[in-house]
């Protein structure tokens, strides 16, 4: 419960955070954007449709202000292994 009242105070102020650039392929820059969700958001299946809402939102935002068309979803180590061109 604390949890979730401390995500709802988060997310009145803000619903995503950006943290860092990588390069792919020496190439195209890629950017770590995060929705901020709670832990519980991703455990209760009933809350799965209101994470997936906000992910659709956050893409539809960078695209229209940035031009951004490439997305990918992932964790940090497969996001670090793509800046290493996949090795591991």
């Amino acid at each position: 419960l604390l949890m979730d009242l401390a995500g709802f105070l988060c997310r009145l102020f803000m619903t995503s955070y950006k943290v860092s650039r990588y390069v792919v392929d020496e190439k195209y820059i890629g950017r770590i954007i995060c929705v901020l969700r709670t832990p519980m958001d991703y455990i209760k299946e009933s809350r799965h449709a209101a994470v997936n809402a906000d992910i659709v939102k956050l893409i539809e935002r960078e695209h229209k202000e940035r031009g951004t068309r490439y997305f990918g979803l992932g964790n940090l180590n497969k996001m670090k292994q793509l800046n290493e061109g996949g090795t591991e």
